[in-house]
């Protein structure tokens, strides 16, 4: 739990990085329009696969487990005597955890605040499930129940009598968000309808937040808000409440109502584990990530000496690629851990680099298709940093990361951050530095990583 000057959390996910800047993200990679296992053989430059790979699932519990091993070599001159020094690590275990998602007070401001926006419910497919909730009459949808208990009369009788979302006006539209968010923000709402929510929802984590709130002195079982709560405390039910729409009652995967990234964006907490054992993993960063239906933004990180903060907002790239392209990205894959040089100085060496994703081949038939696929980043180490022997370097390098990961293909289903992940199989990091001092003192360093994993049977989504 951190409550320092701009951020105060309790709630996250976590896509992060290996001591020495592994990390998984929740991006993908959508092409054009045909996936045939015909096309698939055709080696024409000019044709892109239609194929959306989330392979970092922004959910709590989402899970990778790597292992592998670790060498190192160094080489340090001072004064024309060069010291020597190689080490290898042969069992090496990380953990990347999606830990619950949260909130950040910046001045007046709320990073991730729980908001609806008009644009969370995408297309007219995804109204008319909604307008669902107020046409069945005979049984009506809770949420729906909820909605109309709220809403202007007249924004309802239009809804009541409206038989596709092609006829809803902007005004039906902006009236029920703006509804929903007057909702969200009672914060005796759970209290109100307490038993038609119960007997509604069957999910076991619906209740075990229930009892953290208890826990936190915020709410009890019931539904009733304890006294004198403060303004976080405030943003934790608005969360609770925005969650009982936006995961509970809209909890049918072929009819979804909402975007599972909203387009004002949730702050996601990344943590990664490393240790020489799976029983004897440590923390050693948390990458606190604002996601939105577009793009997701490293907001700041936090590594086991404090926190450090980075550029706000800085873009790391969409959801959105397009095997072959090459896109700019920040250091948000990179947690060096160097041995000679502390984290103040080394975090403004790592420079913005390029990533790119390339489809290498396919097995199976068309119905069920394992899709393999590379993913390279190449970022740039300079500039120039103090090192623990008390002398400034001028440093220059490059760090080069490759994962290899494959996605399962099913046919005609419908591409959705539910159905179409990636699985990482491998991931491989080379670090190469080089530092020459003002007293020509000099210091090479070459790392490299090699680590594998099945992230689909170490995931437990």
């Amino acid at each position: 739990m951190i409550r320092g000057v701009w951020i105060r959390f309790s709630l996250c996910l976590a896509l992060a990085t290996l001591v020495s800047m592994t990390g998984l993200f929740c991006n993908s990679i959508s092409d054009a329009t045909k996936t045939t296992v015909e096309y698939i053989t055709d080696l024409s430059t000019t044709y892109f696969r239609k194929d959306t790979l989330f392979f970092f699932y922004p959910q709590e519990g989402f899970q990778v487990d790597f292992y592998g091993t670790k060498s190192v070599s160094y080489q340090k001159k001072e004064d024309g005597v060069e010291k020597k020094r190689s080490y290898n690590e042969d069992s090496l275990y990380a953990r990347f955890t999606t830990e619950r998602d949260t909130f950040l007070f910046s001045g007046d401001s709320v990073q991730g605040r729980a908001q609806f926006h008009v644009k969370d419910i995408q297309t007219n497919f995804n109204w008319d499930f909604f307008l669902k909730a107020f046409t069945d009459t005979t049984f009506p949808i809770l949420m729906g129940k909820i909605i109309a208990d709220h809403i202007d009369s007249k924004q309802l009788d239009s809804l009541v009598q409206c038989d596709s979302a092609y006829k809803l006006t902007p005004s039906n539209k902006d009236s029920v968000i703006n509804t929903l968010n007057r909702i969200i923000g009672v914060t005796n709402f759970y209290q109100q309808y307490r038993s038609e929510i119960n007997e509604f929802v069957w999910d076991s984590t619906f209740y075990e937040r229930l009892s953290q709130l208890s826990k936190e002195n915020i709410m009890d079982t019931f539904g009733v808000v304890n006294t004198g709560i403060d303004t976080y405390q405030q943003e934790i039910i608005r969360r609770f409440n925005y969650n009982i729409f936006s995961t509970y009652f809209d909890n049918n995967p072929d009819e979804p109502v909402f975007t599972p990234f909203p387009v004002l964006g949730r702050v996601y907490t990344l943590s990664v584990k490393e240790g020489p054992t799976t029983n004897q993993l440590s923390t050693i960063a948390r990458r606190f990530m604002k996601v939105n239906d577009t793009a997701m933004h490293q907001l700041f990180f936090q590594v086991a000496n404090g926190i450090v903060n980075t550029e706000k907002d800085s873009k790391f790239s969409g959801f959105y690629f397009s095997s072959g392209l090459v896109w700019n990205v920040t250091p948000l894959l990179f947690h060096l851990d160097l041995p000679f040089i502390s984290q103040q100085e080394l975090v403004p060496l790592v420079q913005p680099g390029h990533a790119q994703i390339v489809f290498d081949s396919v097995v199976g038939t068309y119905e069920n298709a394992k899709k393999f696929y590379r993913f390279t980043v190449n970022t740039s180490l300079s500039g120039e940093a103090l090192f623990n022997d008390g002398k400034q370097y001028t440093v220059s390098g490059a760090v080069v990361l490759t994962a290899g990961f494959y996605n399962r293909s099913f046919g005609n289903i419908m591409y959705s951050v539910e159905n179409d992940r990636g699985h990482f199989r491998y991931m491989d990091i080379d670090i190469e530095l080089y530092g020459k001092s003002a007293s020509k003192h000099e210091l090479r360093y070459s790392e490299k990583r090699k680590l594998v994993t099945d992230s689909l049977n170490s995931s437990s989504y």
